[in-house]
């Protein structure tokens, strides 16, 4: 969890308004973790790895950074 936030983190540092990720089809247990955090399936993508696999596209939103008021 906590290098999700990080890389989350960063991608808001640098500006990005979403992210995107790809998992393997069979990997329940990273699909729940992404989904519990707000990351939605977009779609799938047959043949993605190079065994043959399935891979899975999830996005999330991503808020603006939290800056301090002065």
């Amino acid at each position: 969890m906590e290098l999700l936030n990080r890389i989350e983190g960063s991608a808001r540092a640098a500006g990005a308004t979403e992210i995107w990720l790809h998992v393997d089809a069979r990997n329940d247990v990273a699909i729940g973790l992404y989904r519990r955090n707000g990351y939605v399936n977009e779609g799938r993508q047959e043949h993605y790895y190079g065994n043959g696999w399935t891979g899975e596209i999830y996005c999330k939103p991503l808020s603006a950074p939290i800056t301090e008021k002065r």
